[in-house]
């Protein structure tokens, strides 16, 4: 895979992931700042994964899974399709 292939493959990756996040995050009521709050983690970094500028570690994702209540596979949904 050349790199503007993966480049693009990472961009839709976080795409994906954002959506699911915010989705989750409205059927929890959780903003932001609570979300991170749970987490025990920086605003900025929730912020970032959000706004899906950041992609989340596998530890992160698994972290973001339980203070959402959901599974890591709903995280995921549509990635890589």
């Amino acid at each position: 895979m050349d790199k503007d292939v993966w480049l693009h493959e990472r961009d839709l990756a976080r795409q994906d992931i954002s959506r699911n996040l915010r989705r989750k995050m409205r059927e929890g009521r959780l903003t932001n700042k609570s979300l991170a709050a749970r987490m025990k983690i920086a605003h900025s970094t929730v912020s970032e994964m959000v706004a899906g500028h950041r992609l989340p570690s596998a530890l992160r994702l698994k972290q973001l899974a339980d203070a959402l209540g959901c599974t890591t596979d709903e995280l995921l949904e549509g990635v890589g399709e």
